[in-house]
């Protein structure tokens, strides 16, 4: 597990760093959730991602998608049982586990 505390950090070690599933924070200081996404696609990393926020799904989902970027989301707070069962889901569902 590695921690970012800014959405540049994070975009930084996402993109420095083999990972199997980014949990990416919508509103990171600096550069947001999305952001991060949108760029990690256009330098052709292909991850599951899994949004992390306070926000409805629907709409965490819908820019995501309005850019062909497929996530997943966990509302705050998760329970332990809850984000682990979404990343079971995520991982097990795209044949990564």
């Amino acid at each position: 597990m590695t921690c970012a505390y800014d959405g540049q950090e994070g975009l930084e070690v996402a993109s420095s760093k083999e990972f199997d599933l980014p949990l990416l924070n919508v509103l990171l200081p600096g550069l947001g959730g999305y952001s991060i996404a949108e760029r990690l696609q256009a330098d052709g990393v292909d991850i599951p991602l899994i949004f992390y926020t306070d926000k409805p799904e629907q709409e965490v989902k819908a820019k995501p998608r309005s850019l062909g970027i497929n996530v997943a989301h966990i509302q705050k707070p998760p329970s332990i049982s809850g984000l682990v069962e979404k990343v079971e889901e995520v991982l097990g569902g795209k044949g990564w586990l």
